[in-house]
This record gives structure tokens, sequence and C-alpha cells, in this order.
């Protein structure tokens, strides 16, 4: 994978996390590990063990992802709407745990698409190694087509909150936030959401 030294970034420019799991990675460089000059193609470890995914400049802080990585899953708070200075978020986690994919999977409850019915608190997604994400080389900074196809589940807590700090690990994640009401402003909310 390379970038192109004459692209020229604008502000409407998308911007992408790229997900893989450390032990992908490190099983390439230990295969390699005799080498005298370690070099891993992405070929052989980025199209089928990674995701690359495009992520809002607004759900950026300093140039980096507004998120939160425990093992297999980044939680960030995705900016819906942003009024007077006071952006309104919802909750979003990627979850790239092959065990809990294989749960979801098997499932009847959860669906391949989102889902439309409000009255769930969540809305989950399967997006399995057959629905690539793919970057052209025309639309970005690379210099080839990029594809990545690493299966995750796409969850997104429905209701809308604001300036929240969000805690994650292993079964939980715990949300501290206000209501987006300005009367109920002063009111904190916390939530443990188990997903």
């Amino acid at each position: 994978m390379h970038f192109s030294p004459q692209y020229v970034y604008s502000v409407e420019e998308e911007y992408y996390v790229l997900l893989v799991h450390a032990s992908s990675l490190l099983e390439e460089v230990d295969a390699r590990s005799n080498a005298e000059q370690l070099i891993v193609p992405w070929e052989s470890w980025g199209p089928l063990k990674t995701r690359i995914l495009p992520i809002s400049m607004y759900d950026m802080h300093d140039r980096q992802p507004n998120g939160h990585v425990y093992g297999t899953r980044y939680v960030w708070q995705e900016i819906v709407e942003d009024v007077h200075w006071s952006a309104r978020n919802r909750l979003r986690m990627w979850d790239f745990n092959p065990l809990a994919l294989q749960r979801a999977l098997s499932s009847s409850d959860t669906p391949l698409s989102p889902s439309e019915d409000e009255s769930q608190a969540f809305s989950t997604t399967i997006v399995k190694d057959s629905q690539p994400t793919i970057i052209h080389e025309y639309e970005s900074a690379f210099t080839q087509r990029v594809s990545t196809t690493l299966p995750y589940r796409d969850v997104i807590r429905r209701g809308i909150f604001v300036d929240a700090n969000v805690m994650v690990d292993r079964e939980c994640v715990v949300l501290k936030h206000r209501s987006p009401d300005p009367d109920l402003w002063n009111e904190i909310g916390i939530e443990i959401l188990c997903i």
C-alpha cells in the first residue's frame, strides 16, 4: 500500500481508520524473523486481515480518531448533528471479535443489514468478509485501489446524547453523558451497556 506524495488534502477529505488484529500482523513478522531486512508486503496481510473504514472529520480530535480501543472493540461517539457548537452524538462500536461474530451470525435476531426498528435500543449489523471496503486511488491519497475484508459487528446505540465520556472493556461500555434536552442539561446519565 503506497501513498502519493503529490496528493493534496482538502477540507472535504475523508478520514479513515485502519483496524487490524495485532496477532495477524505479528504472525507475518514472525514468519519473516530470519530476514536481514523485514518487509511485510501489504498483499500478504492487508486485504484479508484488516478493515479500513471511513470516519467523519467531525469525529476526529486533533486529527486523530476520537475513539476507544479495548481488545477487538473500537468504540466512539459519532456526531449526528452539531447545533450551536453543541454536538449531538450517538455511540457506535465496531467489534472484530471472531467469537462474537459467530454468535451473532448463529442468532436469528442479528440482521445482515441495518434494522429500521426504532423501538430497539441498538441497531446491530454484521459486515461479512464478502462485503469489502474499497477505496479507489482516484478519490484518496493511495496510489492504488485498497480493498479490505476483515468481518465485524457494527453496533449503533439509537439514543442521542451530549458531552459524553466513554469507557470500554471486554463485555461492557460505560457511557456518562448529558441529555440533549437543554432543560435537563445539569442532569448526568450513566449507562452500562453490555453489547
